[in-house]
């Protein structure tokens, strides 16, 4: 909280973390894929991203796209997303665990996607604590038709 204006002011050091832009792209491509909702694309652009290997049995592909499509609700959805309605941290954290403990099939992300994630789950959990209603498939959209997605892979 700023004392003299009152104002809370976030202070986020990992958004300092610079992305290649090979990195960007493949968000973007994965992103795209999530809108679209091509199941078979989501699948393509997480090995490319490092999410699945080559060699992974279908089941921890299938994990992974599963995850990938409930942690990205807010795209998917149509119109203003509620955040602070949505219980999607719970839901994400009780699949998470689900997945990765009782059955084995996830394990940690590639370490370059690390900062990334502890930004948009920072994002959605202030989002959801203010009671934010946003149309963020909207928001994103423009950035992935323009060929070029935001940051252009110098990260911010």
């Amino acid at each position: 909280m700023q004392p003299q204006s009152g104002r809370v002011v976030l202070l986020d050091f990992g958004a300092t973390q610079a992305f290649s832009a090979a990195f960007v792209a493949n968000y973007a491509r994965v992103t795209r894929a999530i809108i679209d909702g091509d199941l078979d694309a989501v699948a393509r652009h997480a090995a490319a991203i490092g999410y699945v290997g080559a060699g992974d049995p279908p089941e921890r592909v299938g994990a992974v796209v599963e995850m990938i499509l409930l942690v990205c609700e807010p795209l998917r959805h149509p119109g203003r997303y509620d955040f602070a309605a949505s219980g999607l941290a719970a839901r994400a954290r009780t699949l998470g665990f689900n997945l990765a403990i009782r059955r084995g099939l996830l394990r940690a992300p590639p370490p370059e996607t690390m900062f990334l994630h502890r930004k948009l789950a920072g994002s959605f959990l202030l989002l959801a604590r203010i009671g934010a209603r946003i149309d963020a498939r909207a928001l994103v959209l423009p950035l992935l038709r323009s060929g070029r997605p935001a940051g252009g892979g110098k990260g911010r």
